[in-house]
């Protein structure tokens, strides 16, 4: 798409993007980077489909679902969807900020930090840090099967005032959850 820095013509299909209505060329990977030389904006048909999917959506919420049903999926949603955030950086303040929104226009869920008992203390904290403006209520320990050393987990539980929720040992969920009973966290401590 030309944003409307440039009057260099690319060769391609000439066409109109369909979420906005603005025109754009069909171009070849092979022109990606001549396009973006010739200060072109350049997406993957990919991320064009989603985009055009997700606008369509929101145009169209309204003829999707009503208001019981959107409270319906809400109070779903507030029982039983964990939020995994494998591979996101603790350190991205951004991400944070989303979630703390989900969570606020949700309302009541209950949210558990899950920490690998394979990182340092001082990981913990960080982590803990970074996610506390969202209203963290407990920790759960992944990796317990791969960890050597658990007193860790006791020390940031106290220094938080967090209480651990549940443990896993494995990567089958839940099968592989348990509850944090406190004689097993003892047991995990002093053995």
């Amino acid at each position: 798409m030309n944003p409307g820095t440039t009057d260099r013509e690319i060769e391609g299909i000439k066409t109109t993007e369909p979420t906005f209505g603005l025109p754009a060329v069909w171009i070849p990977g092979n022109k990606k980077q001549e396009a973006q030389v010739a200060g072109y904006t350049v997406v993957d048909p990919a991320t064009v489909i989603a985009t055009h999917i997700k606008e369509t959506i929101k145009r169209h919420a309204h003829e999707l679902m009503g208001r019981q049903e959107v409270q319906a999926l809400l109070d779903k949603f507030k029982e039983t969807n964990p939020i995994d955030t494998t591979g996101r950086s603790h350190q991205d303040k951004d991400y944070s900020r989303q979630l703390k929104e989900i969570f606020d226009a949700v309302g009541g869920v209950e949210i558990h930090l899950v920490l690998s008992v394979t990182s340092q203390e001082k990981l913990f904290t960080a982590t803990y840090r970074q996610f506390s403006p969202i209203g963290v209520d407990r920790v759960l320990f992944t990796k317990l099967d791969e960890g050597l050393s658990f007193g860790s987990l006791f020390n940031f539980s106290v220094r938080n005032r967090l209480p651990i929720s549940y443990f896993t040992s494995g990567q089958r969920v839940p099968e592989d959850l348990e509850v944090a009973r406190p004689e097993r966290v003892i047991s995990l401590i002093f053995n």
